[in-house]
């Protein structure tokens, strides 16, 4: 029962942050890549998470598993760095 419940909640971060990134990032037409804004980090994506999954009745994953996910899931999805 534990590992449905898992994969839910899986499944469920993968559609939030697909969301996110199809609402937010510029697609770089020359190469596989899709940048969010500079001003994000994944932490504050994290955050984003949290806070829209509150009122869900899903649990949301932890953050290692959310980076995990992004890394494996969505390799192409970076935040670029802002040089000062």
């Amino acid at each position: 029962m534990g590992m449905v419940l898992a994969t839910k909640r899986f499944m469920e971060a993968e559609m939030w942050l697909s969301d996110l990134v199809s609402s937010l990032a510029n697609v770089m037409p020359d190469v596989n890549r899709k940048e969010l804004p500079a001003c994000m980090t994944m932490g504050k994506v994290y955050e984003m998470y949290i806070e829209a999954t509150q009122s869900g009745p899903i649990k949301p994953v932890q953050r290692t598993q959310f980076r995990r996910m992004w890394k494996s899931r969505f390799p192409e999805v970076i935040i670029p760095k802002v040089r000062l």
